[in-house]
């Protein structure tokens, strides 16, 4: 089983630069721990700003 991550970090909520763009990418990263511990296993992803940017989901190995 493979643990997939998407994230688009192609609009302004990630900034111009690096600290910006990390910031954000940490936020999300944050939120999906949660929702893991809270048993949800996929997802949409959104950022600050409420635009979806991506997704995450487990996958059976050699699925993706």
């Amino acid at each position: 089983m493979d643990f997939v991550l998407k994230i688009n970090c192609d609009n302004d909520a990630f900034g111009d630069n690096a600290l910006s763009r990390d910031i954000e990418v940490s936020y999300i990263l944050g939120r999906i721990a949660q929702s893991l511990e809270d048993g949800k296993s996929y997802g949409t992803i959104r950022d600050t700003n409420g635009n979806t940017v991506g997704e995450y989901e487990y996958i059976p190995s050699g699925k993706e």
